[in-house]
C-alpha cells in the first residue's frame, strides 16, 4: 500500500503501535468465537481457527476460567497527503 500511495503522488507517513496486555482466557475465548465479526480470525483457515479455539477451550478447562493469557495486537496508522 505504501508504494502504491507514493507512486500516486502522496507523501506517506506510517506509524506502528504494538499493544500487549493480559486478559482472562475465557474473555479471549468469547472474543475468538465471534469469528464472523472480527476480520483477523475470519481470514484464518478453518482448521487453524478450529484448533486455536479448541486450545483456548482446553486452557480454560485445565487452568480455570480466571486463568490469564497474553493478548497482543498491532495498530498501523497511515497518513497520506497528496502533493
Amino acid at each position: 500500500m505504501y508504494n502504491q500511495l507514493v507512486r500516486a503522488g502522496f507523501h506517506v507517513k506510517v506509524a506502528r503501535h504494538n499493544y500487549r496486555q493480559a486478559i482472562a482466557t475465557c474473555a479471549a475465548y468469547e472474543i475468538a468465537r465471534q469469528r464472523k465479526t472480527i476480520p483477523p480470525p475470519a481470514a484464518l483457515l478453518d482448521r487453524t481457527y478450529d484448533s486455536s479455539l479448541a486450545m483456548l477451550h482446553e486452557m480454560i478447562k485445565s487452568n480455570g476460567k480466571d486463568s490469564v493469557v497474553r493478548s497482543e495486537f498491532c495498530l498501523i496508522e497511515v497518513l497520506a497527503v497528496r502533493g
